[in-house]
């Protein structure tokens, strides 16, 4: 083998480097896409070969995180699931799988045909951020805050809030979300709580209001603090997994990009077979007691190569993300505004944002405060073009 791959050539290069010897082919004026027609002979354009010695030696799937210990620190499994374009359907490679109609949060799958861009927005005066219907939105509603005598037809959907005070107070929640209804007029939408289980396993509690103060739902984010950290929860009786944080145990956020997969009802999560007590309290998962929850036993264990195989192994019942935020950094807008990223939502409903949407906006938003808060490193998605 290794004298064949040490074989010179006619002109006394060595197959396999970098220098581009053209080899003339004794087929005569043959076209192709990647040939050049010189004369009556067809030249090869040598190019380097993609082959290392990973490839050669196994057969293993060449973009699974086993392979390549980089993606194994920084990348997503889910990585090679995704697709950047928004004219892509949701259902486009569902529905040719199963022949039962795929139920997302109560709702059929082709019903969610709407695609939503919602920037997140902040300014110096204040240390929230608000989140708009388009930046359309945000336009009109600049434009008329900058005239003295205009009334107020554009708002932010919705708002964040986090008070200083709240760490001297006993059971308060670590950050606030407001809806608006109108202009001048907003309410109290989520409540945010934080508790710790184990060393690698803690969760958020987000509690829904109604514009009466009432509690219409509450959400349990389990956080998952390994090697290679997600987020699952149970929303509207659908299983969601988020990837792309960091974990809450992390000083550094590195991730731009949060994605909520829509799971299967039998996949592995970490927010399968779990009892709350009245105080949001897990009854059943506790470090030194049994649980019927596999995936919290393999965090534990920090089995990295099984935490791995197990996440690999369940793989998201959509492949395209049901909502996801991109991190654009500061890009600096009118005044003192400044853009920090979009979210991108399928929806069913075409005018307005549902109430499932707002819900699974706000999650995301709880998830970029935990890595806003953190230390960033440069790591902001851009496009690089290849020089010749």
């Amino acid at each position: 083998m290794f004298n064949n791959i040490l074989r010179r050539n006619s002109h006394g290069h060595v197959n396999g480097s970098s220098s581009r010897t053209p080899i003339r082919s004794p087929v005569n004026n043959v076209r192709s896409n990647d040939n050049h027609i010189v004369g009556r002979s067809t030249v090869l354009v040598r190019s380097n070969s993609q082959e290392t010695l990973t490839t050669l030696v196994t057969d293993q799937d060449q973009h699974s995180p086993l392979n390549n210990a980089s993606i194994i620190r920084t990348d997503s499994p889910y990585q090679a699931l995704d697709s950047s374009n928004d004219m892509e359907s949701l259902y486009s490679d569902a529905t040719t799988l199963y022949n039962e109609p795929i139920e997302i949060m109560g709702r059929t799958l082709p019903q969610y045909n709407a695609v939503k861009q919602l920037p997140l927005i902040s300014t110096f005066f204040h240390s929230g951020t608000m989140m708009f219907k388009s930046i359309n939105s945000f336009d009109k509603y600049l434009d008329t805050v900058n005239e003295s005598t205009g009334s107020l037809t554009e708002h932010p959907i919705l708002q964040t809030f986090s008070s200083k005070l709240g760490l001297l107070k006993i059971n308060s929640p670590i950050l606030s979300i407001y809806r608006f209804k109108t202009c001048n007029e907003k309410y109290e939408f989520v409540k945010v709580y934080f508790k710790v289980v184990t060393t690698y396993v803690n969760y958020y509690i987000l509690k829904f209001f109604n514009e009466k103060g009432e509690i219409t739902s509450t959400v349990h984010l389990l956080n998952n603090n390994s090697h290679t950290p997600t987020v699952d929860f149970n929303l509207y009786d659908t299983n969601f997994r988020i990837i792309g944080v960091t974990g809450t145990s992390s000083t550094f956020g590195t991730n731009s990009l949060i994605k909520a997969f829509v799971m299967r009802k039998d996949a592995e999560l970490l927010s399968n077979d779990l009892e709350f007590n009245e105080k949001d309290q897990i009854k059943n998962l506790k470090q030194n007691s049994p649980t019927s929850n596999t995936f919290f036993k393999l965090i534990e264990s920090q089995d990295r190569r099984a935490i791995l195989n197990s996440i690999e192994e369940h793989k998201p019942l959509v492949n395209t993300p049901m909502c996801q935020y991109l991190d654009e950094g500061n890009v600096k807008l009118k005044k003192s505004f400044l853009k920090n990223g979009t979210f991108r939502l399928f929806d069913y409903q075409n005018d307005d944002i549902s109430e499932e949407g707002l819900k699974l906006c706000s999650i995301l938003l709880v998830l970029r405060e935990q890595e806003y808060r953190k230390f960033k490193s440069n790591n902001k998605p851009t496009y690089i073009a290849n020089k010749e």
